[in-house]
Parts: structure tokens; C-alpha cells; sequence
């Protein structure tokens, strides 16, 4: 299960393919593959847990127009923390 500790959500995948500095995983937990770069190396079939950030993270009414790192949700709840600007939305992923 997809996990929020802290400001930081966990998805749990496989990897699929790796590269130099980077791998694509695929996760069932967020809905899609992520393509993510790494400073270690994470062998194809490997289990691993990527850490995404909720500051590098956009919400849309529009599909992109890429194919990976993204997925579809349901926005449940915001929360607007006050004099910073600050938005907290709770999705929910297929």
C-alpha cells in the first residue's frame, strides 16, 4: 500500500528497465510507470520504493501529454494552511 509519511508519498514498483542515471519503474500502488533518476544501481526485477515529493508533484483537469510519471486520481480533500500558500490535496489512485 502507497504510503504518506511526513511531506513525502511511497510508492512501491519494480524495475523495469535501467539506464545511466536513471530507471523506470513500474508500480501498480501509483498507477503508472515512473521514470526516476538514482545514484545507485537498481538491477531490472529489482523491488524497490520511490520517495515522491508533494512540491514536485502538479495536479490537472488535463492529461499530459506523456506517457509516464503520471496517473489519475480522485482529489478527496484540500487544506489551505494559511499565510504561506500552502495547498494539501488528498488524491485517491485507482
Amino acid at each position: 500500500m502507497a504510503q504518506f509519511i511526513g511531506s513525502i508519498n511511497i510508492f512501491e514498483g519494480l524495475v523495469v528497465e535501467e539506464e545511466r542515471h536513471y530507471v523506470l519503474i513500474h508500480s501498480k500502488e501509483a498507477g503508472c510507470h515512473l521514470y526516476v533518476s538514482h545514484s545507485a544501481s537498481a538491477p531490472v526485477g529489482g523491488h524497490v520504493y520511490v520517495a515522491i515529493r508533494p512540491e514536485k508533484v502538479m495536479i490537472s483537469t488535463q492529461k499530459p501529454d506523456i506517457s509516464r510519471n503520471y496517473t489519475k486520481g480522485t482529489v478527496l480533500d484540500i487544506g489551505y494552511l494559511g499565510d504561506v500558500s500552502i495547498y494539501m490535496y488528498h488524491v485517491r489512485l485507482a
